[in-house]
């Protein structure tokens, strides 16, 4: 009969189940991203078949802050977006990059415990630190720059442009997920002229469904 194994910890959340696939914390870097005139940061990704970065800013939510990225080979780029005319300069941003790796690492620990397959191999340690991962509806709402979508505790995302927006009389615009220290946030870049309610437009890009995001807390 098939069975599988899963542990809980003291406060009863699932911390390893052998019917999913475990992700583990592999390492956590702190990067600086430079202004937007400045260009951006390349960071090099650990065995990028089997690891998935997740950014958020070190700091709280600030309006003029759009964190863009994206994956290519084994690099991850990060770039600060330019702000909206009128806004306030963007200065460099201190960045945390989460790399998740599939798996564990392997690592027994001197106290502590390991779960190992039939031939021995360690599937589970207890150092280890889960991936919950987690999803969210992009809504109509999320449109609008800004729109706070979590708040009150450290979120990180795959950074990627989400879609673009418009509204009356102006032009278009990319809007970003941005994760913070107390939140995750909708930003946005590009043309904010026009008036009137944010709208998701299809013109140039399809909108997303979902968001994917992680909370931090327990690995900060």
């Amino acid at each position: 009969m098939a069975f599988v194994v899963e542990l809980k910890n003291a406060k009863g959340h699932t911390i390893y189940d052998t019917s999913l696939r475990n992700f583990s914390l592999i390492s956590r870097q702190r990067v600086t991203v430079p202004p937007p005139q400045n260009g951006g940061v390349e960071i090099t990704i650990p065995n990028p078949e089997t690891t998935i970065p997740f950014v958020r800013i070190e700091g709280n939510y600030e309006s003029n802050v759009c964190l863009i990225g994206g994956v290519e080979g084994n690099k991850l780029g990060l770039t600060l977006a330019p702000p909206a005319s009128g806004s306030a300069a963007v200065t460099s941003k201190i960045a945390i990059i989460y790399f998740m790796g599939v798996g564990t690492t392997g690592i027994v620990p001197e106290y502590g415990a390991v779960i190992r397959s039939a031939s021995g191999a360690v599937e589970w340690s207890s150092l280890d630190n889960p991936l919950f991962i987690r999803t969210m509806a992009i809504a109509d709402a999320h449109a609008t720059p800004n729109a706070s979508m979590i708040s009150g505790r450290p979120i990180a995302v795959c950074p990627a442009i989400t879609g673009t927006i418009q509204r009356n009389g102006g032009g278009i615009a990319f809007s970003v997920v941005t994760g913070f220290a107390n939140g995750l946030r909708s930003q946005a870049f590009g043309n904010f002229s026009g008036s009137g309610i944010w709208y998701w437009s299809t013109m140039v890009s399809p909108r997303l469904d979902y968001q994917v995001y992680i909370e931090t807390d327990y690995m900060d």
